[in-house]
């Protein structure tokens, strides 16, 4: 079974989340309850709370890093590593870099096309994502495998680089 294939057997995840503002999100939230409670509840309320949350975290130059992310199934290995920085200045709210490195797309892929044979539209949609996935990454042979890496940079002038090429034209090509 595909599924039962990618339930990971291994999962180990550290983040590091900086200079969050708790002490204002709290002071934000008493202040609307105590000045306007029936405001919390109204239409929108939930999205504008989000947007005053999100500007704080910017505000206060947030940091999340995953310190590292590492995922492994029997058909799937992959890990992450980055920093990515809150920033008022850029120009899409953050600056910061990852890398992505991902064994097994090869196999997960022709597993998947065996799966969509059957007919299944989502198994389609996600042999075309695995087939861009491992168009976009970087093919590096292994001892075993072929893994592929995905270096990710968000500049401060809010271009978004994938292995140094600029993602700009495609992410706003994909947004309409």
């Amino acid at each position: 079974d595909l599924e039962s294939e990618l339930v990971p057997h291994r999962l180990d995840l550290r983040l590091l989340l900086d200079d969050l503002p708790f002490l204002d999100a709290a002071a934000l939230l008493i202040d609307m309850a105590r000045d306007a409670p029936a405001d919390l509840l109204a239409p929108g309320a939930g999205e504008a709370i989000a947007m005053l949350a999100a500007q704080r975290v910017v505000d206060a130059e947030s940091s999340f890093a995953i310190e590292h992310l590492h995922y492994e199934s029997s058909t799937l290995q992959a890990s992450l590593d980055g920093r990515i920085v809150a920033s008022e200045e850029a120009a899409m709210t953050s600056v910061g870099t990852a890398r992505l490195e991902i064994a097994g797309l090869p196999a997960l892929g022709r597993r998947l096309e065996e799966h969509a044979q059957s007919g299944d539209a989502e198994t389609r949609d996600v042999v075309e994502i695995v087939t861009l996935m491992q168009m976009a990454g970087r093919p590096v042979s292994g001892e075993e495998t072929i893994r592929h890496i995905y270096d990710l940079a968000l500049t401060a002038d809010g271009h978004v680089h994938l292995n140094g090429d600029d993602m700009g034209s495609l992410i706003e090509a994909l947004a309409q």
